[in-house]
């Protein structure tokens, strides 16, 4: 069994603690100030949580490749393809997390499902389902897990995961690497991407905090929450490790794909 690393518990403690925190002042506070952030309807939410995956997804799809590249510089080119591929498969196992539970999963999506199987209409059974509910005037009464929550904990996580490769290439890769300085132009793009990718978080920390303290029940928050953070658990830090160290994101998993590895692995 693997034990968390420092940075991860920080991770994990951050964001618990922002939504354990803000649900407590939302349960405390019967009538919070009114502010743009309680508003469904703000720019914040509509054209960047609302499109959170296409924010987060479009620069980790182009930085998440390049990074493996260059930070297996100075190995042979099988290994260096090799980790560019761990990059694109772990890219697309986050995809399938965010597209299984908030998009489609062979119909409606599993957060969609629990929330109709939970629920039922105000206005009776004959408005079985929540969209023809809603339309004519109902309220659906179902468990809405906070698709917030899970979107933006999810994509964080993420990020922070694959950023570590960058923070670490320099540390850990050779000293042949290191004679091979990267183009300007991948320097630039890095940077830029980067740079993004930084403000993303700072933008879905704040609107996990606003998801806190206006949205949702607190079991809903909770469960958000927990699904979040669960296939960073399930990835990240317990089956990557355990199972398939060459693959980490960090230069820690470039340092073991070598030669030998490689062969075993196909």
């Amino acid at each position: 069994m693997t034990i968390p690393s420092r940075y991860q518990r920080a991770l994990a403690i951050v964001y618990a603690g922002t939504v354990i925190l803000g649900t407590a002042v939302q349960e405390l506070f019967a009538e919070l100030p009114v502010s743009v952030f309680n508003n469904k309807r703000n720019p914040l939410n509509i054209y960047f949580v609302k499109l959170g995956w296409a924010w987060t997804a479009l620069p980790l799809l182009i930085l998440m490749p390049m990074a493996a590249w260059h930070a297996s510089a100075g190995k042979s080119e099988p290994i260096r393809k090799k980790a560019v591929t761990h990059a694109v498969l772990r890219f697309l196992g986050a995809t399938l997390y965010w597209i299984f539970l908030a998009q489609w999963f062979f119909g409606d999506a599993i957060l969609e499902r629990i929330y109709i199987n939970t629920g039922s209409c105000s206005l009776g059974v004959e408005h079985a389902l929540p969209r023809l509910c809603k339309k004519n005037g109902g309220n659906w009464l179902g468990f809405d897990i906070s698709g917030h929550c899970f979107l933006l904990i999810h994509a964080s996580l993420f990020i922070f995961e694959e950023l570590r490769v960058i923070s670490q290439k320099r540390s850990t890769t050779s000293r042949a690497a290191q004679s091979q300085a990267p183009s300007e132009a991948y320097q630039v793009t890095e940077a830029v991407l980067s740079s993004l990718l930084v403000a993303l978080l700072l933008l879905w920390w704040v609107m996990l905090i606003a998801t806190s303290l206006y949205f949702h029940s607190w079991r809903e928050k909770i469960v958000g929450t927990v699904v979040g953070m669960s296939y960073w658990a399930a990835v990240y830090v317990v089956g990557l490790p355990l199972l398939a160290p060459q693959a980490l994101p960090t230069g820690l998993g470039v340092a073991k794909l070598d030669d030998k590895a490689l062969g075993k692995s196909s």
